[in-house]
């Protein structure tokens, strides 16, 4: 229950707007597509920008696109935005179900940011150019391609889960190091919970 469940195999061409299921300890979620090319050397749909939303349901039919929206813009994220690939859609993890226009949640997405594991370069998300401008810390992914193994282990960490043990996780991991330099900078800022849930669980796991 703590990791994936296997829906559907699929080869979806990723658009922006798509909006997506996956099942964790038995709960359905909600994550969306934001971005389909966001860096530009690398062939579409390899660097897909997504955001797993604080959303459960039951049934696919009773899931409101004004209430992804409305998660989206109050920023009820489980882990901060994140680059991954197409596997979880072709390992059959990744289910969508729909798109929408992201246009009315724009002021949020721009604010989004992704930070160099040292946190000393900051990439706005629109462009994929570097700045100094941050908003809010969940909004500050990391810049790399995950894959659904990085994604679930976040999940699971944001969730009191146990790690996958396919997986291995030692002493090198530390997925939100790059905040620390951020903080530095920003002493003003208030990180969000992942980050202290993580630094929590890693502490026992190293």
């Amino acid at each position: 229950m703590n990791t994936f469940s296997l829906i559907k195999k699929s080869r979806p061409k990723l658009k922006a707007g798509d909006y997506f299921y996956y099942t964790l300890n038995n709960r359905n979620y909600v994550g969306v597509v934001i971005h389909t090319h966001l860096q530009k050397n690398l062939k579409e749909n390899t660097a897909v920008v997504c955001l797993f939303l604080d959303y459960t349901f039951d049934d696919v039919k009773n899931i409101s696109v004004e209430e992804i929206k409305k998660n989206i813009i109050d920023k009820k994220l489980l882990i901060p935005p994140i680059i991954i690939n197409k596997r979880g859609w072709t390992c059959g993890f990744f289910c969508n179900i729909g798109n929408f226009d992201l246009d009315s949640v724009y002021d949020t997405l721009s604010a989004c940011r992704f930070s160099t594991d040292g946190g000393g370069y900051m990439y706005d998300f629109i462009n994929y150019v570097p700045t100094t401008n941050i908003f809010d810390s969940k909004l500050i992914g990391k810049t790399g391609i995950f894959a659904w193994e990085g994604a679930e282990s976040l999940l699971q960490m944001t969730l009191d889960l146990d790690f996958n043990p396919s997986v291995p996780h030692g002493s090198w991991y530390d997925p939100y190091r790059y905040y620390d330099d951020i903080k530095k900078k920003n002493p003003e800022m208030e990180l969000p919970f992942w980050y202290y849930k993580a630094e929590e669980r890693l502490q026992g796991e190293k």
